[in-house]
C-alpha cells in the first residue's frame, strides 16, 4: 500500500523544532540541532516554513583562534538521508556526515553537518543566492535522475512522481539554497563559533557532493575548497557563473570504482568544462567500491599514491583551506 505524501507524522516532522543538544567526545564537542535558517515546504497542500538545522562539531584542539570550518552535506538522491544516517548497501557502509565531522575535528578543523529540504517535503525555491538565468532546466529534469528518484520513492512506499513533475527540480535547487544559507549563517556568526569567515570549505556525498558543487561553482558562495564524494555540479550553469567569480576554489573529487554509471559518464563529460573554467579538480578512485564507501576506504589518486579517503580529504584541506 502506498503512503499519502501528507500525513500527520510527516507534518509533525516538518514543523517541529528540535531542542539543541550537546555531544562530547575525546577530540570534539558537538552542539546538535542548531537552527541556521528557514525553508519553504508544502504540508497538506499549503506552503509553510520549517527550521533548517545543523550540528557544529568543534575540535578539542583547534588549529587557530578563528578556526577553518568544513560544511558537510549528506546524500540520498534528494529524497532520503540525514546528518547522522548510514547507508549499508551490498556490504558497503557509508560514513555519516556527523562522523566525518568528528574525524575532521580530530585533525583540528571545526566541522558543520547540515540538514536540508528533501523531495517528500515538496520544497519551494526562493531564489536565494542565484537567478533563474543560472539554472539548466534540462539537467534539473534529467530522465535518469527522475527515474532513480522514483525507484527510491517506490522503495519507501510512495507513489512515483509523474513525468513533468517539478518536485525533483525544486528539491535540487532548494538543497543548494539551504547550503548557501548555511555558509551565510556561519559567516554572520563567525565570532560565536570561533571560526574564520574567510576559510570555509563545503563537501558531501552523492546529492551532498552535487549540492556542494552547485553552491561553490553555480552560486559562487565564498568558499575556499570543495570535497566531493561521488558528485558533480547539476542544474546550475557553472560557465555563466564563472564570469562573476574573482577566484575559483579547487575541488577534491573521489569516486567508487564501480560507481553509478550515469554519474561516472556525466563526470567524464563535465571535467573538460571544469578545466576550461580554471577549476582545479584533484581526482581519486576508491577501488572495489560502488557508490557507497566509508571514510576509511583506500583511495588511489592520479599520482598512484594510496591513502584512506579521510586522509586525502584532510591533506586537501591542509593545502587549500
Amino acid at each position: 500500500m502506498t503512503k499519502p505524501l501528507t500525513s500527520l507524522v510527516l507534518s509533525t516532522l516538518l514543523l517541529s523544532t528540535a531542542a539543541s543538544a550537546e555531544l562530547v567526545g575525546e577530540h570534539f564537542i558537538a552542539e546538535l540541532d542548531i537552527p541556521y535558517g528557514k525553508g519553504l515546504v508544502t504540508v497538506d497542500g499549503n506552503i509553510t516554513q520549517r527550521d533548517l538545522l545543523m550540528d557544529v562539531v568543534k575540535p578539542a584542539e583547534p588549529r587557530a583562534d578563528q578556526n577553518p570550518v568544513v560544511v558537510m552535506t549528506f546524500g540520498g538522491n534528494f529524497i532520503r538521508g540525514g546528518r547522522n544516517d548510514v547507508y549499508s548497501v551490498e556490504g558497503a557502509q557509508t560514513t555519516t556526515m556527523r562522523d566525518y565531522c568528528k574525524l575532521f575535528a580530530k585533525e583540528g578543523y571545526t566541522c558543520v553537518a547540515i540538514d536540508y529540504r528533501l523531495s517528500l517535503e515538496e520544497p519551494v525555491p526562493s531564489n536565494i543566492g542565484y537567478s533563474d538565468e543560472l539554472l539548466v532546466e534540462d539537467e534539473l529534469r534529467m530522465k535518469a535522475l527522475h527515474d532513480r528518484h522514483n525507484m527510491l520513492r517506490q522503495g519507501k512506499g510512495f507513489e512515483p512522481l509523474p513525468d513533468g513533475s517539478p518536485i525533483v527540480r525544486n528539491t535540487i535547487i532548494s538543497a543548494a539554497e539551504d547550503l548557501y544559507r548555511a555558509v551565510e549563517y556561519l559567516q554572520a556568526n563567525a565570532d560565536k563559533y570561533s571560526i574564520d569567515p574567510e576559510r570555509i570549505a563545503v563537501g558531501g556525498f552523492s546529492a551532498g557532493a552535487m549540492t556542494s558543487f552547485n553552491v561553490a561553482y553555480g552560486m559562487n558562495a565564498p568558499v575556499k575548497a570543495v570535497l566531493a564524494n561521488s558528485g558533480r555540479s547539476l542544474g546550475f550553469n557553472v560557465e555563466a557563473a564563472a564570469k562573476d567569480r574573482d577566484t575559483t576554489p579547487p575541488a577534491l573529487l573521489q569516486m567508487g570504482q564501480y560507481d553509478l554509471e550515469p554519474l561516472v559518464t556525466s563526470v567524464r563529460y563535465v571535467l573538460p568544462t571544469y578545466e576550461e573554467l580554471g577549476i582545479d579538480v584533484d581526482l581519486a578512485w576508491v577501488p572495489g567500491f560502488g557508490h557507497f564507501y566509508p571514510a576509511g576506504a583506500m583511495a588511489l589518486g592520479t599520482d598512484l599514491a594510496r591513502s584512506p579517503i579521510i586522509e586525502r580529504m584532510v591533506a586537501f584541506l591542509d593545502t587549500h583551506l
